[in-house]
């Protein structure tokens, strides 16, 4: 056994049981360069029916497989380089030699494939094939040639420039020259390379035909054209071979300075693994013995072999029956060797070159080294790296953590490499031009960062970090258009197209803990403009996210989230603003008030709680987030290019209608979720929305991996505030042929306390079930005061909101026990629930409704609210064009525009040219508050008409002030004003308006 600290000797009798397994393990079996002989040759032919998997070239042992062929060769099974299998075959070639397997493809059309087998994406027919090489030749390359009753068909080229195991994904489809197959095949011809006289690999097992999902190929300098990876400029999960040919020509131009290296060693300390001090014990050694004996690692004078590792999503490329090998996963690699890391750290500095320590860094120089083996190096693709950050979030702490044993080992540099390779971390030289991905931020940035800090403190490390900072703080700031993944300009955190908590909160947590604090104080600070951008993201949380979210940032996990996972985060970032050594204090009181604490203590500063209240408008959420009083209120839609929700097969199988204008109340408060539980939760009837009451089968739909949901013609959909306490909010759909598919047009105007939600034009072509609207569900309290109560037109539900149902409208409300099966497994739940909704009969056609929602009522409060506020209240318009209403106690005009819009009644607002949302409110003064708001996002769904609303006022105005426009123009219309209005990405546009003499 090869040992890199220390001399055998010096091992204690602990580490016996290691060397038993090692010496137990199969000797080598392999071939003498004596013993070679040049020849043709072949086996017994491949019988059809003579294996369950025939297209699988598997080598289990010292038998040579049937159905190979071979001219001016010499081919033997070897193990001492092997995949999956315990053996591999080894060939030894010259330049006119060849290799051919016999055996069936059973190449078939990808579509016809994909129906056949209920594939749940399109597919490749693929060729799978493992390489060994000890010598790198450059310019050398294999010749694979595929065909049928000896006739080729197609081919492709396999570089042979790398040491170690390499694999190759390959397309019949997509990838290879020649023609394009259209049968089955039966043959596979390796040509040595005619420009090398002689050399010798290993093929390790080979999957002859595999379908393969056709997203999970990617290329590397071996086979650089595989799905155009020799063409890729940028990536998300595979490595990227521009961005790392960019960092291989980076050079420093600056000596490193003595400020730098002290700001290096200042993240360094920052860095460094934080383990208690605890001497190295026989049990945890051998637990760890242990644990490394299942690899079976062997170095000698052949090199370096063991089991085999490998991704998850490697698997499709993999032998069918894997269960028959003892392969590690390379997480369960990943977390071994950060267990080894963690282990060595503990040791005190002092106890570190006794046996044990050396020991404990030799298990993790050797796993090392064979991970690089085999494949995971510079170079090396694997076949798919898909996901790869969310399983390898170990690897880079204990490489980071282990630098002195691998640099002693000479491994440091590979090591880092590999990483660089595999993280895409010479991404930061390249132009921003793939926006602040939340996958990115979340699974990969710390690591990133981390490995631009491992090596030697030296000139070129300070360029490499000086980039990393540049490049994460353009990264950051730069503008995120449309749905593209990032952040948005009114704090949503985009991905897979819509406001998303589960990718956007770990993501901002984790670079604002992990790169931001960690930069901070020194010259390699983020830039102000990145660091107001994450600011704007927790500011915004504490109103959509606090003190929990639900269906207006769930993507796939309903139903509440909340912000616990952002305490340290949020302090650090409060900590850590650049240019200066002051707090934040904005973000100090929003802290204080999600979180509470001593504020000196935490912000050495005193610091008064912030009292977040009003309305924000988050319109790339197609909705918005409304605090009054103890309360919070979560508005959503969605529409033209804002996705509604997700679901995956194991996840929110019935969350059709999160989206469909939504509306969520909280109390403000962490001490309860206000009733939204999950067990026994209809998910037909989330409130605030317009639904078909389904059968959960029925609300299901398709079992598919992505679900299933009727065709519906969707529109922008989103809000707009005036001042802080004054809301709307609008949501609209048109059905398809589909007897599931809805017709729509909802609004919500949110003024102080009261909010008031209208509906018209409810239509829908079911026979079979009825249209309801859902006031609210609420599961009722096992702890504390269930608050219920109701009167004549009123309710309120367990949690003290009231509702109040003007007219003769069709409630239903029930309290008791609810079934329903769990979103993610189907599982039967219940729970004790207090439900109301409007029935609207089957088949409605046109049908509407009306109520006011009152936040943090009493039933003294409800019994008085018609007769004491009814009359202030002016319902205008209500139909397909817009909903209009008007509070004559407020001076305040509200319209919801649905599409170009012409007033009805005796309005300040005369019409709209697109839909938008318009608040007016009369002052005092004869002055006009004017708040418009364009839904209509740019680069998102269908392109506006335009950047410019135009409106018609009645009367002559001037202008006064404005705020969040982009330029606004007013013209003489008449005895009327004319305003044109250049709007910026959902932003309310807030104007002060005098009369004007002209």
């Amino acid at each position: 056994m090869h040992s890199y600290f220390y001399p055998l000797f010096a091992v204690s009798f602990l580490l016996s049981s290691c060397h038993r397994s090692q010496k137990s393990a199969t000797e080598p079996q392999h071939p003498t360069e004596e013993s070679l002989s040049y020849t043709s040759g072949n086996t017994d032919a491949f019988a059809p029916g003579q294996e369950k998997n025939p297209s699988e070239l598997l080598i289990p042992s010292a038998e040579l497989p049937t159905g190979l062929s071979w001219q001016n060769s010499s081919v033997n099974t070897d193990n001492t380089h092997h995949v999956w299998s315990d053996y591999s075959l080894r060939w030894d070639w010259k330049n006119q030699s060849s290799l051919t397997l016999h055996r069936p493809i059973p190449w078939m059309p990808p579509k016809q494939a994909r129906g056949k087998y209920k594939f749940p994406h399109p597919v490749q027919n693929c060729f799978t094939v493992w390489i060994y090489n000890k010598t790198p030749h450059k310019d050398a390359k294999l010749r694979f040639s595929f065909g049928a009753d000896e006739k080729e068909i197609c081919h492709f080229y396999f570089s042979l420039n790398f040491t170690g195991w390499r694999t190759a994904w390959v397309s019949y489809d997509r990838d290879m020259l020649g023609e394009k197959p259209s049968a089955p095949m039966d043959y596979v011809t390796i040509q040595a390379p005619a420009n090398i006289p002689k050399g010798t690999l290993w093929i390790g097992d080979t999957m002859i035909h595999k379908f393969i999902d056709a997203r999970h190929q990617h290329g590397d300098p071996q086979v650089p054209f595989v799905h155009g990876a020799d063409t890729k400029k940028a990536g998300h999960w595979d490595p990227i071979m521009h961005l790392y040919e960019l960092g291989q020509n980076q050079r420093a131009d600056n000596p490193i300075t003595g400020q730098e290296m002290k700001a290096l060693a200042t993240i360094a300390k920052r860095l460094e693994m934080k383990e208690k001090s605890q001497p190295l014990n026989d049990k945890i050694l051998v637990s760890l013995e242990k644990q490394f004996a299942t690899y079976g690692i062997i170095k000698d004078e052949h090199g370096i072999r063991g089991k085999h590792i490998y991704m998850e999503h490697q698997q499709v490329g993999a032998p069918e029956n894997l269960e028959q090998f003892q392969a590690h996963t390379l997480q369960q690699t990943c977390d071994f060797l950060l267990n080894l890391a963690r282990t060595y750290n503990r040791v005190p500095q002092n106890d570190r070159a006794e046996a044990k320590a050396l020991r404990v860094a030799e298990m993790f120089c050797l796993l090392t080294e064979h991970m690089l083996d085999q494949g995971f190096t510079a170079g090396s693709s694997l076949g798919t790296m898909h996901h790869f950050g969310y399983r390898t979030r170990s690897w880079v702490p204990a490489i980071s953590a282990m630098q002195e044993p691998l640099a002693k080992a000479r491994l440091l540099e590979q090591a880092r490499e590999s990483l660089v390779w595999f993280y895409n971390s010479n991404r930061i030289f390249a132009p921003v031009e793939e926006l602040a991905n939340m996958d990115y931020l979340n699974t990969l940035s710390q690591a990133d960062f981390t490995i631009q800090m491992i090596g030697e403190d030296n000139a070129a490390k300070v360029a490499r970090i000086k980039r990393y900072s540049q490049w994460i703080s353009e990264t950051i700031s730069s503008e995120s258009p449309g749905t593209t993944s990032g952040f948005k300009p009114d704090g949503s955190l985009f991905h897979h197209a819509m406001h998303y908590h589960g990718y956007g909160i770990p993501a901002i947590d984790k670079i604002s803990t992990s790169v931001v604090h960690k930069l901070d104080g020194t010259p390699f600070e983020i830039t102000p403009e990145a660091y107001e951008v994450l600011k704007r993201a927790y500011l915004a949380a504490n109103y959509w996210g606090y003190p929990y979210c639900g269906f207006n940032a769930c993507g796939r996990h309903p139903i509440t989230h909340d912000l616990t996972s952002s305490r340290g985060a949020l302090q650090k970032l409060a900590l850590s603003r650049p240019g200066t050594s002051d707090v934040d204090s904005e973000l100090a009181a929003c802290y204080l008030e999600m979180f509470g604490g001593d504020s000196q203590k935490l912000f050495v500063e005193s610091i008064s709680p912030s009292r977040t209240q009003g309305f924000h408008v988050m319109n790339y959420n197609a909705g918005g987030s409304y605090k009054w009083g103890n309360s919070t209120v979560q508005l959503k839609g969605f529409g033209d290019g804002i996705k509604s929700h997700e679901t995956y097969r194991d996840a929110n199988r019935y969350g059709r209608y999160l989206s469909h204008g939504s509306t969520q109340i909280f109390k403000t408060t962490s001490d309860h979720k206000s009733g939204q539980l999950n067990e026994g939760w209809n998910w037909s009837q989330i409130p605030g929305t317009t639904s078909q009451l389904l059968p959960f089968d029925e609300l299901e739909g398709s079992k598919g991996f992505y679900g299933w949901g009727p065709k519906q013609q969707s529109y922008p959909s989103g809000a707009g505030k005036l001042g802080k306490h004054f809301g709307a909010f609008l949501f609209q759909l048109d059905p398809s042929k589909d007897d599931q598919s809805l017709r729509i047009r909802k609004s919500v105007f949110l003024i102080d306390r009261e909010i008031i939600c209208l509906g018209s034009g409810i239509s829908n072509q079911s026979k079979t079930y009825p249209t309801i609207t859902t006031v609210f569900q609420a599961a009722l309290p096992t702890k504390g005061e269930d608050l219920s109560s109701q009167g004549d037109g009123w309710l309120i539900d367990p949690f003290g909101t009231g509702y109040y149902l003007p007219g003769d409208q069709n409630l239903k409300h029930h309290s008791g026990l609810q079934k329903s099966p769990d979103q993610s497994d189907r599982k039967p739940t219940s729970g004790n629930f207090s439900t109301a909704w409007l029935e609207h009969g089957i088949t409605p056609r046109n049908a509407s409704y009306q109520y006011h929602i009152v936040l943090d009522a009493t039933p003294e409060l409800m019994k008085t609210w018609h007769s004491e506020h009814a009359a202030h209240y002016q319902i205008i318009q209500q139909d397909d064009t817009a909903h209009v209403i008007a509070n004559k106690s407020k001076n305040l005009e509200a319209t919801a525009a649905f599409s170009p819009y012409q007033s009805k009644g005796d309005t300040t607002l005369l019409s709209t040219d697109r839909s938008c949302i318009a608040l007016i409110r009369h002052q005092a003064d004869k002055s006009l508050q004017l708040s418009i708001t364009d839904i209509d996002l740019p680069l998102a769904g269908k392109a506006p008409l335009s950047p410019t609303t135009v409106i018609e006022l009645k009367g002559k105005w001037s202008l006064s002030t404005s705020k969040g426009d982009k330029g606004i123009q007013l013209e003489s219309s008449g005895e009327n004003t004319r305003l044109l209005i250049t709007t910026w990405r959902g932003e309310s546009v807030q104007m002060q308006l005098t009369p004007s003499a002209d």
